[in-house]
């Protein structure tokens, strides 16, 4: 229920003051900050919510019991990157309940995210309905240290686009601190190399097609499962049980549970399709893209083609994209109808542009109600729902069965 009322109420924004165009700045200021507010404390003050916040609360609790003396401690637990450890020190240092945690990775990851959000699209409340359907659970409840990895990119993407290296650097290495696929972040500077031209990105598209053809075919799907592993070790940095989502994704049960049949073929095509229509928009001029912003989208639709042959690693590092690729997509599914149709249609011109959101939503709509295989059938969903707060800290008895669950009120509220 809480997290409909939180969607209900962006979405009234997003009608007053996007699809409506109500000029009052000072209201819509009002409405930002109080959801920006709303969204700290509902990832905040959240009790035992999400699949990954279980093992983050024991971790949290064992630093706090264990007395750090040198530089070497920071390896104390494999696969944490030594940013991540120097915050928990930190706030286990200042307190040994984990909501200070929380509240300080939702107060800074929301902020630089959102702020972000209001600086690179002319539609904010459409952008942050975007945010919250798509990305805003994972973010908040799962990939915390990755989130943490994300907003130091952001906050150093002013700096990729104004071509300052040395400060982009700088955001890069902070971001490595906290999660390894960061890496890629060091890349895309070369995205400025990469002239966009639409007829030759249409070729590109027309070529990345048939080549997903070959790889959604048993053929390509064993030469992937084989690649990979081989090289779980590696795949190890950037996420955790690698080798048992390669052999998920491509064992035996991969027609059922996988990505390779007629389903995720149209989830593919479906997902891909605003990413192609924003790409087609940035060409003609209908939205307004930095330099590098077309070929980072591009970059991004190749990583969602990658992401849905192997649903593994390249998740990952999209993710570095998505808020950037969700300004792009919240000016064009409003700009493209005003352009193409007018604003004297109104109600063509909103159809279309319900209609943009609705295949942009499919896939992570969708996914929410996708059985999880690994935890006997257990809808994705259930990560996240029911809600709990501090202020009501119960656990939830299935969730809890197949994600885990921490209940040590003292070292955790």
């Amino acid at each position: 229920m809480i997290y409909i009322v939180t969607l209900i109420a962006i979405t009234c924004c997003a009608f007053v003051f996007d699809f409506g165009n109500v000029k009052n700045p000072r209201l819509k200021n009002v409405c930002y900050t109080l959801l920006l507010i709303w969204l700290i404390a509902l990832s905040g003050f959240a009790y035992n919510v999400g699949a990954d916040i279980p093992g983050y609360m024991r971790q949290y609790a064992e630093i706090g019991r264990h007395h750090f003396k040198s530089w070497e401690d920071l390896s104390y637990f494999d696969n944490r990157q030594p940013g991540w450890m120097l915050l928990n020190i930190l706030c286990s240092s200042i307190s040994r309940r984990f909501v200070l945690l929380q509240l300080v990775i939702a107060t800074f990851c929301n902020c630089v995210i959102l702020n972000f959000i209001k600086k690179h699209t002319k539609y904010i409340f459409v952008g942050l309905f975007l945010y919250f359907v798509c990305y805003y659970l994972n973010f908040n409840f799962n990939s915390i240290r990755q989130t943490i990895a994300i907003s130091f990119f952001l906050l150093g993407y002013e700096h990729l686009v104004n071509k300052k290296w040395v400060k982009y650097y700088i955001y890069c290495l902070c971001a490595f601190m906290f999660h390894a696929s960061a890496i890629i972040c060091f890349i895309f500077p070369l995205f400025y190399l990469i002239k966009f031209k639409l007829k030759w990105f249409l070729v590109f598209i027309f070529s990345l097609l048939l080549v997903s053809v070959f790889a959604i075919t048993r053929g390509g799907a064993d030469i992937l499962s084989n690649l990979l592993l081989n090289n779980t070790e590696l795949m190890g940095m950037f996420v955790d049980n690698a080798e048992q989502l390669t052999e998920l994704y491509f064992g035996e049960d991969a027609n059922e549970y996988g990505v390779l049949n007629i389903f995720g073929i149209i989830s593919m095509f479906m997902h891909t399709t605003p990413i192609v229509l924003v790409l087609i928009g940035a060409g003609k001029k209908t939205i307004t893209l930095p330099e590098i912003g077309a070929p980072l989208i591009l970059f991004f639709m190749i990583l969602h083609l990658l992401d849905f042959i192997v649903p593994v690693i390249f998740m990952r590092f999209l993710m570095y994209l998505d808020i950037v690729y969700i300004c792009a997509l919240s000016d064009f599914v409003i700009d493209f109808p005003e352009k193409y149709i007018g604003r004297k249609t109104y109600l063509l011109r909103n159809m279309v542009t319900v209609f943009l959101l609705f295949i942009a939503l499919y896939r992570p709509v969708t996914t929410f109600f996708r059985v999880n295989p690994l935890r006997d059938e257990l809808p994705f969903y259930r990560q996240f729902y029911p809600y709990h707060s501090v202020f009501n800290p119960k656990i939830d008895p299935q969730r809890a069965e197949y994600y885990g669950s921490y209940n040590d009120k003292d070292t955790y509220y």
